[in-house]
């Protein structure tokens, strides 16, 4: 059963998910450090496993909105169910440098999902400034990663074969919009270079 909110991620839960990728581990304590509800539930968690370095020791999870409206809009964009088989299916395959995923689950009647991701700013990573203005070797590597692989899914075939369910939803939504709006107007600290942009 997926967790519907980050304190319902108990250690046997944790354990039995965790299996395919880190087999035989054993998890002993989770704490959950920082919970965000913004267009997902994004949670940080703390723990006490037994794998070594197989696992660190804190994780980030995403999980489906609490808010009944954003979950709506995020379910009929199939924003979860996408980013789980991204995770689940192609990342090993593209070459992209993207957070290591340890447990990548969906429930496709429900649209309930989990994610339990690598911790971005630590290790050998490291979060870009996004006020103060990105390394332009950093942005180039990053336009050039996306472009690849819009190249390699633009042919219908080629997203056939790897990603059938990678398909366009012939849908617009303002969603981003407004919810940067929101955003700017409730005096989020975004900056105001970021907002001028």
């Amino acid at each position: 059963m997926i967790p519907r909110h980050p304190d319902d991620i108990s250690a046997v839960w944790l354990t039995e998910a965790l299996q395919a990728t880190v087999p035989s581990v054993t998890v002993h304590e989770v704490t959950v450090e920082r919970v965000v509800d913004a267009t997902n539930v994004n949670a940080t968690i703390a723990v006490r496993h037994d794998a070594g370095d197989r696992l660190p020791a804190r994780l980030f999870v995403k999980l489906p909105p609490l808010d009944p409206q954003r979950r709506e809009r995020l379910d009929w964009a199939s924003m979860g169910r996408r980013e789980v088989r991204f995770y689940r299916d192609l990342q090993a395959d593209l070459g992209l440098r993207a957070p290591a995923a340890f447990v990548a689950e969906v429930d496709e009647m429900s649209g309930e999902f989990v994610l339990v991701l690598e911790l971005l700013g630590q290790a050998d990573t490291r979060l870009p400034d996004l006020v103060g203005g990105l390394d332009p070797a950093l942005l180039a590597g990053a336009v050039r990663d996306l472009a690849e692989l819009h190249v390699r899914f633009e042919e219908p075939l080629a997203r056939a074969r790897s990603a059938p369910w990678l398909v366009p939803s012939g849908r617009t939504s303002d969603y981003g919009a407004r919810l940067l709006r929101e955003g700017i107007d409730r005096g989020a600290s975004l900056g105001a270079a970021f907002v001028a942009v």
